[in-house]
């Protein structure tokens, strides 16, 4: 059976640069190609060609009969609209199979794809897009790619959805919200899916290539973390670490057991979620732990401080017993 040949990994700066140069018609390029690569990856879905030509002949032949023959009617123009329908159909798809390509992979899917309908979410919905296609290309070529721009797109998330609240409103829903913090992070929430995680064979999920991620069962300098001590007996410690995550802001716990502690860690204006796991590992008499965030390429450190200040917590426990 034939491997499946991935695509051109082709990170968000260049998309746009490209087609600000070339005024979109880099665009038109990109998003014709990549449905091949996508079709040639998959062996399903439509080419180029057939995304892309419907929408070119529907947004430009009619508007042209119009002009050109007087007998058309001016009304006809407005089937330009068609164009744009096809348009919306086509997008709709490919975040569709991007999201499936993840979820397949086994990673949470990173587009939520009833944005596409939103005016302003579009645009940041296609700018995921194509930062999640690339990374997913650079994965399957076992390439670390890293896109500067992705790495401030939660503060242009941010402002946008600020700018929105500020000039449609709040909607009804959340009208009487805890904090305006919390309206603007509950309609536009960056949570992703909840992935599978736990421990296999001693250990837990290996980091993925992108920088927001540490463990201490990692062997590389960007990803390692020393694990936690023991503060008394592990069972004291699982209870004491469980005690010092209820205090901390926006965060839960999902599992917990014996040996394994699961929590969940929300940002508070955006939504995104971080992962953290703590694991007590028997033979080396330590708490193995592991904080990954679920979405984006860069945490600016957030997960390494969080595991910092929980062992610093831990061991101030430790001192004043």
């Amino acid at each position: 059976m034939t491997t499946p040949i991935p695509g051109t990994p082709r990170p968000l700066w260049r998309v746009l640069l490209w087609s600000a140069v070339t005024l979109l018609a880099y665009y038109g390029y990109y998003k014709w190609v990549i449905q091949d690569e996508l079709r040639r990856y998959t062996g399903r879905g439509w080419s180029g060609a057939m995304c892309l030509l419907p929408f070119l002949v529907g947004v430009t032949v009619p508007p042209l009969l119009a002009w050109l023959d007087p007998d058309v009617p001016t009304e006809f123009a407005g089937l330009a609209g068609l164009g744009i329908v096809w348009i919306y159909i086509v997008q709709f798809r490919l975040y569709c199979t991007v999201n499936r390509l993840y979820r397949e992979a086994g990673l949470p899917a990173p587009l939520v794809v009833w944005w596409l309908f939103i005016p302003g979410l579009n645009l940041v919905v296609g700018f995921r897009q194509i930062h999640f296609l690339s990374q997913y290309w650079a994965m399957k070529q076992n390439t670390s790619l890293v896109d500067p721009l992705a790495k401030a797109l939660p503060i242009l998330f941010a402002t946008l959805v600020l700018m929105l609240t500020m000039v449609f409103g709040t909607p009804a829903a959340f009208a009487q919200p805890a904090s305006p913090v919390l309206a603007v992070g509950g309609l536009f929430s960056f949570s992703g899916d909840r992935p599978t995680l736990g421990v296999t064979d001693g250990l837990l999920a290996p980091c993925p290539t992108s920088p927001n991620c540490v463990s201490s069962q990692s062997r590389d300098g960007k990803h390692r973390i020393e694990p936690l001590d023991l503060v008394g007996t592990p069972a004291e410690t699982l209870a004491q670490l469980q005690a010092i995550i209820a205090d901390l802001p926006r965060a839960e716990v999902v599992e917990a057991t014996d040996t394994y502690l699961y929590a969940e860690f929300t940002s508070a204006l955006m939504g995104f979620v971080d992962d953290v796991e703590f694991y007590l590992d028997p033979a080396a008499k330590v708490i193995q732990v592991r904080s990954a965030s679920r979405l984006g390429e860069s945490d600016l450190g957030v997960n390494r401080k969080r595991v910092e200040t929980i062992r610093k917590k831990l061991n101030g426990f430790s001192l004043a017993g």
